[in-house]
């Protein structure tokens, strides 16, 4: 049964007791939102903020993907009925642990949260932040929302309309919190315990 999401958005100060209290008053349960690393200071009025992971996985568009595109480009396009089947894109690893990465327009890359997050009952929505927004960065597609019960590090799908650093560690979006309101069951898919960037297919191999 897939959850119905309430309107209702937590507060920054029930976000924070969200993450003590124990799920349905069992002292041996965990609480309804686990995050880790954790700082209160990264709580604001009415979300967390969440910072970037030390990887990117990055699509490559070369003179090969160029030639192909104009000459037969089923050769190269993702055929997302085939998942997880390995795709025929060229993917290179960065890690930004020591240096950032200029992600350029027309680019796209697959990011990670520092963060680890575990969410019951509960469901987490992804957004940017306005200074990147109004830098031209967007940190998700369409895909801004954990299922109920989700565990793992939140992967963020970037793309930019000017050359922007991603730097380990920047602020690079923020989370809020919405109750859901009928019984439901924990998602248990794919992405559950995802940790890094996740693709939706099998990579045969990773550039680095």
């Amino acid at each position: 049964m897939r959850a119905r999401i309430s309107d209702t958005m937590l507060s920054g100060e029930i976000i924070k007791l969200e993450l003590t209290i124990p799920r349905l008053g069992n002292p041996d349960s965990k609480p309804n939102l686990i995050i880790k690393p954790y700082d209160e200071k990264h709580v604001s009025t009415r979300s967390y903020d969440i910072h970037l992971g030390d990887k990117l996985l990055v699509f490559k568009w070369g003179l090969l993907e160029r030639f192909c595109n104009l000459v037969c480009p089923s050769k190269i396009a993702i055929d997302p009925t085939t998942f997880p089947n390995p795709q025929p894109v060229r993917i290179k690893e960065i890690d930004i642990s020591k240096k950032p990465f200029v992600l350029k327009p027309g680019r796209f890359a697959l990011g990670t949260t520092l963060e680890y997050f575990e969410v019951y009952n509960h469901a987490l929505q992804i957004d940017g932040t306005s200074k990147l927004a109004r830098s031209g960065l967007s940190n998700h597609q369409t895909a801004g929302w954990t299922d109920v019960g989700f565990c793992g590090e939140i992967t963020l799908e970037f793309s930019t309309s000017y050359p922007i650093k991603l730097s380990h560690g920047m602020k690079i979006g923020q989370i809020s919190c919405h109750p859901v309101s009928e019984q439901h069951n924990n998602y248990k898919g794919t992405f559950r315990g995802q940790t890094g960037p996740t693709l939706p297919w099998t990579l045969k191999q990773v550039q680095r």
